[in-house]
């Protein structure tokens, strides 16, 4: 018997930073966090061999929204409260 939802806990926390990881109707999806574009398998190792070959054509920002370059703590602050979406005290979502 396949374990599934163990299949898709690995993947998950391996790379749901990076895709939305899911399955549907018999097949495993990845979707990008970034763009949406999705990757699909028949099975939970197709796809990480396709995740894999995705992220390495072109890798998922797993930290959009981060400073990148050296700042101070308050302009860092400052321009993580700017990105957040109304509303909302997280700076992340």
């Amino acid at each position: 018997m396949i374990d599934r939802v163990g299949e898709l806990d690995s993947l998950r926390f391996h790379w749901g930073a990076a895709y939305e990881i899911s399955y549907r109707l018999g097949q495993y999806r990845a979707a990008r966090r970034d763009d949406g574009s999705v990757v699909r398998a028949d099975s939970a190792d197709e796809l990480l061999a396709a995740i894999r070959e995705d992220y390495a054509m072109r890798p998922v920002p797993r930290d959009a929204g981060e400073p990148t370059g050296p700042q101070t703590a308050s302009a860092a602050r400052a321009g993580r409260a700017r990105q957040a979406p109304a509303g909302h005290d997280d700076p992340h979502l």
